[in-house]
């Protein structure tokens, strides 16, 4: 068992917000804001990158946070972009809140 956090980032986009959004919700994240933040970003030309890490020991997301993408430093060399349905199944192995 891994006694690392495991990061990921995704580019939102108003195709795949919805979905993240769902999938963050049925573990305890209200992340309705994301809309706004890629809008907000857009606005000053940009694009949102979002991250967050799974700590797989506790079954636990950390926050999520939703940035200006800049190449200059995006993707950080530790923590992987990965697709729209990579990330998703990130997040989606952490269980539920029922």
């Amino acid at each position: 068992m891994t006694t690392e956090p495991i990061p990921g980032s995704v580019m939102l986009t108003d195709d795949n917000v919805d979905r993240i959004v769902e999938v963050a919700n049925k573990r305890g994240f209200t992340l309705k804001s994301l809309r706004n933040t890629i809008e907000d970003h857009a606005e000053d030309g940009y694009e949102t990158i979002l991250f967050t890490s799974v700590y797989p020991w506790s079954q636990q997301i950390s926050n999520f946070n939703a940035v200006p993408f800049d190449s200059s430093y995006h993707p950080a060399s530790d923590v992987p972009l990965m697709s729209t349905e990579e990330f998703l199944e990130l997040l989606e192995s952490t269980p539920e809140i029922s």
